[in-house]
């Protein structure tokens, strides 16, 4: 997954300092959430760290599909300035803020499977 995200940003040529939202999937499926999680950890070490998302926590695992929701609630989120507690990852601790910093405006949208398939969406509102 780690490799995937770099990738993502690479081939985009997009700046990892202007991520400002990381949608997990957030599976509830312990291993999967630590690759989510240990993979973030490492691409944004030392740097700014963007708000983290998951809507799993509201519709349940809806795999690729719940992607959309998350694309759909971009803007919203963006436009409340936070991250709200129905939708916030918890586990990952203080040093990951639940404010959304507009000048950063890239999301990240990550899914894991059982299957080490691994895939991150760029979306940017600029």
């Amino acid at each position: 997954l780690e490799h995937a995200i770099r990738a993502t940003l690479g081939k985009c040529e997009f700046d990892l300092n202007k991520v400002g939202i990381v949608f997990l999937a957030g599976t509830g499926v312990q291993f999967l959430d630590q690759i989510e999680q240990t993979a973030v950890c490492k691409v944004f070490e030392g740097v700014a760290k963007p708000a983290l998302a998951t809507t799993a926590r509201v519709t349940g695992n809806l795999i690729g599909a719940g992607g959309l929701i998350e694309v759909g609630l971009i803007n919203h989120l963006y436009n409340e300035g936070r991250v709200p507690h129905s939708l916030a990852i918890e586990t990952m601790g203080s040093d990951w803020p639940q404010s959304i910093d507009s000048d950063r405006p890239g999301v990240l949208i990550l899914r894991v499977s059982p299957w080490r398939e691994y895939s991150c969406l760029l979306v940017s509102r600029a």
